[in-house]
C-alpha cells in the first residue's frame, strides 16, 4: 500500500496547485478505501470464526 500512499501524496500536491481534485487522486482514494475496509473487516471475521468454532 506504500506506492498507493505516495501516489495520493503526489496527486494531492497537484490538486493543491491546480485547485481541483484530480481523477488520479479520486481513483487512489477509492482503492485506499477498499483496502482499508478489507484490512479492518478481515480480523473481525477471523475473530468470529475463532470464537464460534465448535468445542
Amino acid at each position: 500500500m506504500i506506492p498507493l500512499q505516495k501516489g495520493m501524496i503526489r496527486h494531492s500536491k497537484q490538486s493543491i496547485r491546480d485547485g481541483v481534485i484530480t481523477a488520479g487522486y479520486k481513483r487512489a482514494s477509492a482503492y485506499w478505501a477498499v483496502g482499508g475496509t478489507i484490512a479492518t473487516l478481515l480480523p473481525v471475521v477471523i475473530l468470529y470464526f475463532m470464537v464460534s468454532k465448535p468445542f
